[in-house]
């Protein structure tokens, strides 16, 4: 990440499930990840967490390292849309080029 020094300050997570039921403002479907943005009066960074077993559900347990799998690409997704959405960068600036969606 030493080329897009926004992303250093993101913590990213993995979690097996989310900890409650959707908030309000969520929709009511499947949460695969959340982002929580920085909380400077907590002295909290920007933060996204990745829910596993969503995740595993949606895409099946193929290796995320096998590259295409339905796996690793949701995963490359979800990270890349939601990087972009807390540093302020474009999917493509996250990627390293074009983005393809599933």
């Amino acid at each position: 990440m030493g080329r897009l020094p926004q992303l250093s300050r993101i913590e990213v997570g993995i979690d097996e499930v989310p900890a409650s039921d959707p908030a309000s403002w969520e929709p009511h479907s499947v949460v695969l990840c959340r982002t929580f943005p920085e909380n400077r009066l907590a002295r909290l960074a920007p933060r996204l967490v990745l829910y596993r077993l969503p995740i595993q559900a949606r895409a099946g347990r193929i290796s995320v390292r096998e590259m295409g799998s339905p796996l690793h690409v949701l995963v490359r997704l979800l990270l890349v849309e939601n990087l972009a959405a807390l540093s302020g960068l474009s999917m493509d600036e996250v990627n390293g080029g074009p983005v393809e969606i599933i």
